[in-house]
């Protein structure tokens, strides 16, 4: 049974639960109103203001190898896709590999952490950053035509909690099973767009599928492909 503990401002929920999760059990959900120093990958700041959002972070003690537990990231996109879906009825997509778009707007990041004691991995941390109102107006202006919103109140915010967390454990007790690999590829954002990959410079590339490790496949203008399983690729604007 899942126990949830609720927050007004903390810092981040993922930092939260990484101090405390040893002596927690597993499923233990970190809630808060509002975070200082959100972040996704790579440190990225996630603004998350009170009441425009959710903001939550899952512990889990799973007993899988190294490879296995980047399963947990897709997975958890794949979660909150469906369930914005479910309860909002948009279409929600997948930018490879941890963002959730609706309208070719960032709504959700995913950010999963590995705490480690010695050379043994103990645990992991899955937290999740959900947009359900437009946070625009309060971010930097740089950022205003990346990021959006679900919905114009917040009033389904305890229901997408819910879905969100039945939806992710029912995924979870078959983790490498990869029942939602299916989903991940149907709701994937940049499947048939060119972008490009910034550590490489300016070349373009097509974006033609996701393998079965969830690796982005793509393709460059000489038609040679290769499978991307880390970094970070932008959608080229046209």
């Amino acid at each position: 049974m899942l126990e949830i503990k609720r927050f007004g401002e903390v810092e981040s929920t993922n930092d939260l639960l990484k101090q405390q999760g040893e002596n927690l059990p597993e499923g233990t959900v970190f809630v808060a109103e509002s975070q200082t120093l959100g972040r996704g990958r790579k440190g990225r700041k996630f603004y998350s203001p009170k009441g425009l959002g959710l903001y939550f972070s899952i512990l889990l003690k799973p007993e899988i190898s190294g490879e296995e537990a980047l399963l947990l990231t897709p997975m958890a996109a794949v979660a909150v896709a469906e369930s914005i879906e479910a309860i909002y009825g948009v279409d929600a997509r997948i930018k490879w590999v941890n963002d959730v778009f609706v309208d070719e707007k960032k709504v959700a990041g995913i950010l999963t952490e590995a705490v480690t004691k010695g050379n043994k991995q103990t645990f992991f941390v899955t937290g999740i950053g959900i947009n359900i109102q437009n946070p625009t107006a309060l971010m930097p202006p740089k950022l205003r035509n990346i990021a959006g919103g679900i919905a114009e109140s917040c009033e389904k915010k305890e229901e997408l909690l819910r879905k969100v967390l039945d939806t992710f454990f029912y995924y979870y007790k078959n983790l490498t099973k990869k029942e939602y690999l299916d989903s991940y590829r149907e709701k994937s954002f940049l499947i048939g767009k060119e972008i490009f990959i910034p550590d490489r410079g300016e070349e373009v590339y097509t974006a033609v599928g996701i393998d079965d490790s969830f690796g982005l496949i793509i393709e460059n203008k000489s038609g040679e492909r290769e499978t991307l399983f880390c970094g970070e690729v932008s959608v080229k604007l046209t």
